[in-house]
C-alpha cells in the first residue's frame, strides 16, 4: 500500500434499475470531504466492486457522493463514419449528472447495493 493512500473499505454491491440488474453500468464513489474517486464497472448480474487504484480495491473511508452512468460516446472512425455507436443514456440525471445518492463507506468489507428508479 502507498504511503499516501488513505484507509480504504473495501466496497462491492449490486445496482438495479427499477427492480433489474443493470449491466455495463460505471459506478463512481467520489469522497464529500476530497480525495480519489474509487470505480467499478457492473457485470451482466449489475454488481460491481470498486478499485481505488489498479492494484488496490475499495474506496476511501466517509462518506461519497455516487454515480452511476451507462453513457458511452459514439466512435466516428478516419473517414467520420459511426464505428461504435455507444450506449444511450439510460440512468435518470438524479443518479449521475445530478446525483442525489450518497453513501457511506466504512473499514473493512461493505455491500452497497444501488436500487436506482426511473420515476
Amino acid at each position: 500500500m502507498a504511503e499516501d493512500q488513505p484507509d480504504l473499505g473495501k466496497a462491492s454491491g449490486q445496482v438495479t434499475l427499477d427492480g433489474k440488474p443493470l449491466p455495463n453500468a460505471n459506478v463512481f464513489f467520489q469522497p464529500v470531504e476530497g480525495g480519489r474517486n474509487s470505480t467499478g464497472i457492473t457485470d451482466d448480474q449489475g454488481n460491481y466492486i470498486l478499485e481505488y487504484l489498479r492494484d488496490s480495491k475499495g474506496a476511501k473511508i466517509g462518506r461519497h457522493k455516487v454515480r452511476v452512468s451507462r453513457f458511452v460516446e459514439p466512435v466516428k472512425g478516419d473517414n467520420g463514419k459511426i464505428e461504435d455507436p455507444g450506449q444511450k443514456e439510460l440512468v435518470p440525471d438524479r443518479y449521475n449528472q445530478k446525483t442525489e445518492l450518497e453513501k457511506d463507506v466504512k473499514a473493512g468489507k461493505n455491500t452497497i447495493n444501488l436500487e436506482l428508479k426511473t420515476s
